[in-house]
């Protein structure tokens, strides 16, 4: 019983400085960002290839690709990043956004809905709230996207 105790424990402390060594990247990332987009990318690009199961990275990535203008791929981005476990909304809010400004909108309203059905699933009262309002604006038109 100890023995499992220390190891749940371990699992933890690990899983923790995990999380902070991510946060730490998407700080500097968002310094380097500034200063130079291109090795911002390149290195994002290299830790998404070593960290393939971290949403967050290719949140990341696909933001500066959707702040240059590089629409499909940052939707490729994205799309990617809902593979991961622990994603949320804001993924499926950005890829929505990408698609729409690609002119795709029965694609940012499918994407949408996927996100809708997460939220159900969830039990997450608040986030298919939020989701409703985007799937309605998306299908009057005034949703114009974003890159959260």
């Amino acid at each position: 019983m100890v023995i499992r105790s220390h190891s749940s424990r371990l699992c933890y402390a690990l899983l923790l400085i995990a999380i902070v060594a991510i946060v730490c990247l998407a700080l500097l990332f968002a310094a380097e960002r500034a200063s130079n987009p291109l090795r911002s990318e390149r290195m994002l690009r290299r830790l998404v290839d070593e960290h393939p199961d971290q949403y967050v990275l290719h949140d990341l990535l696909g933001k500066l690709l959707y702040e240059r203008g590089r629409y499909a791929e940052a939707a490729d981005v994205y799309s990617t990043a809902l593979s991961c476990e622990g994603v949320g909304f804001n993924s499926f809010y950005s890829l929505a956004g990408c698609l729409m400004k690609q002119g795709d909108q029965d694609g940012a309203l499918r994407v949408m809905n996927d996100a809708y059905e997460k939220a159900s699933l969830a039990s997450n009262a608040q986030e298919q709230s939020t989701i409703k309002v985007v799937i309605e604006a998306i299908r009057s038109g005034e949703f114009v996207g974003g890159s959260e």
